[in-house]
């Protein structure tokens, strides 16, 4: 980006060469980084000149709303011959059956002009603006030779050429697929690709996957098609296998999707819940064995705020301690509609950790038993954050898991920082001695007498469990790569209003069998 006084020069250069009385013919002042003061004093001063014939601006540091009040202005001029490297005459005419422009890099401006002249210049057949390769402006034009899929997957396609692609988009009629695989698409690129897919009519899948477009490129998509139900995409892909867009944003109604074990990544993770955050149908989502990620998981909670989804399973997700932490962190410091949310296996009751009144009680839980749920790490992280913030809860049972020194400590923290807690056990959490005299020592005044690590019985537990590599299920690795128990045999047990005895882990439990390698539960 140029200098306040760079753009100041060039904002006064272009005062003196459009004046009324200049002989200027020509004006270059692209490749300078201009932003929007010295484009937006041109789009004023253009329309009253008629000697500037050729003009080039090269930028990317212009914003896309001043790019398109001055592409308004050049498409309007009746003087300007050349813009950049587009020959604004020579399309006007009609004369060009094959144009490329890959050596001029044209800029988004460039691209928005270009885009629409090669819209209307039926002569034109052939066209690469940033790209590897001539492409069938028929096929992407829908006329005059109409085409249903486009594959322009590697085709080295950058944010000009996707410009170009949306101007085109809009107006096409026929296209249903359309693959953009394996380029260069940037978040500016998608976004004009995304502006103009609520305006097209018969598009049913978009790939965009493998294209370096961020996180703003996939808000941008999820933004175009959330307000959008009559849009007729059906499909898009993103890091992983394609999404549904009309079950995701509601247009089709469904209580329940699951789209397990789908490659999704951080993107697909953003743009769903883009969409989620609109559904006023879905009830359940199931995300499990995918690569959302930290921020990706973040994103998907987030969008549970405004939504009917109470329940969500993102287990198995990579989302490491951070992940968890995030999760808590949206979930405790703002209302959701989520009830219930499984990270490492079980379902952990989101409301009643929360301190909120749920479904099944007039008031706020003071008591909560999770003993023997197969809490790993990641569940044990998130809890930590709900308790913090939770001013009802003052006892809860978490041992006999496998919450590890992670979860541990974190809940260790959260009982030092919440004084309305009174007794927190996390016996058998496989831990060994070094992993409890971490945890022991994370606040030992503030948690004295109230947070139980051990006792005889759960040393020798935890020590048997430790020599057998600390490792009795898959669900307590920090990884959040571990294994699933279902959710219809799981149950939450609340202890009464009286603080749990401290044998209270070793309560009688429902009995448990497994079939197909799911857990149940058996009464």
């Amino acid at each position: 980006m140029a200098t306040g006084g760079e753009q100041s020069a060039a904002c006064d250069l272009i005062l003196h060469a459009l004046a009324p009385a200049s002989p200027l013919t020509s004006l270059s002042i692209g490749g300078n980084a201009l932003g929007d003061d010295p484009c937006t004093r041109l789009a004023e001063l253009l329309p009253h000149n008629t000697t500037i014939t050729s003009l080039d601006v090269r930028s990317d540091e212009i914003s896309p709303a001043c790019a398109a009040t001055l592409s308004t202005v050049v498409l309007s001029s009746t003087s300007l011959a050349a813009f950049g490297g587009v020959p604004l005459s020579r399309l006007r005419a009609g004369t060009l059956a094959t144009l490329d422009l890959a050596a001029c890099t044209p800029s988004p401006c460039e691209a928005l002009v270009l885009g629409e002249l090669v819209r209307t210049s039926l002569h034109l057949a052939k066209l690469n603006v940033d790209g590897a390769e001539l492409l069938s402006v028929s096929e992407l034009r829908g006329a005059p030779t109409p085409s249903d899929s486009a594959d322009l997957t590697a085709a080295s396609l950058g944010t000009a050429s996707a410009v170009v692609l949306g101007a085109l988009l809009a107006h096409n009629t026929v296209l249903t697929s359309l693959s953009l695989a394996y380029n260069r698409l940037g978040p500016r690129g998608v976004s004009a690709l995304a502006a103009a897919l609520p305006l097209h009519a018969s598009l049913t899948h978009l790939d965009v996957s493998h294209n370096p477009i961020g996180v703003d490129g996939a808000k941008a998509l999820a933004d175009a098609l959330a307000p959008a139900p009559a849009s007729s995409l059906s499909t898009v892909s993103l890091d992983g296998a394609p999404l549904p867009v009309r079950p995701l944003r509601g247009t089709e109604a469904v209580r329940t999707l699951r789209l397990d074990k789908r490659h999704l990544g951080p993107l697909s993770a953003v743009f769903l819940a883009g969409l989620v955050r609109v559904n006023p149908t879905l009830t359940a989502l199931s995300l499990a064995e995918n690569a959302l990620g930290p921020s990706g998981a973040a994103a998907v909670v987030s969008a549970m705020r405004g939504n009917r989804c109470v329940t969500l399973d993102l287990c198995s997700n990579d989302l490491g301690a951070a992940g968890a932490k995030a999760v808590g962190t949206q979930l405790a410091e703002a209302p959701s509609s989520l009830t219930s949310l499984n990270l490492d296996g079980f379902a952990l009751p989101v409301r009643k950790l929360r301190g909120a009144v749920s479904d099944d009680l007039a008031k706020p839980a003071d008591s909560l038993d999770l003993h023997k749920k197969r809490l790993g790490s990641l569940s044990g992280i998130a809890i930590s954050c709900l308790l913090v913030k939770n001013g009802h809860l003052t006892a809860i049972n978490l041992a006999g898991n496998a919450l590890g020194v992670l979860g541990a400590t974190a809940i260790a923290a959260a009982t030092a920082a919440n004084t309305t807690l009174q007794h927190v056990d996390v016996r058998n959490n496989k831990l060994d001695a070094d992993a409890k005299a971490q945890v022991r020592a994370v606040a030992p005044l503030a948690v004295s007498g109230r947070l139980l690590v051990s006792t005889p019985d759960s040393d020798r537990g935890d020590d048997a469990a430790a020599a057998d590599g600390g490792r009795p299920t898959k669900a307590g690795a920090a990884t959040g790569k571990s294994a699933r128990t279902s959710k219809a045999g799981s149950s939450i047990n609340l202890v009464s209003g009286n603080k749990p005895t401290p044998n209270a882990s070793a309560a009688a439990a429902p009995a448990v069998r497994t079939t197909g390698g799911r857990k149940s539960v058996r009464k």
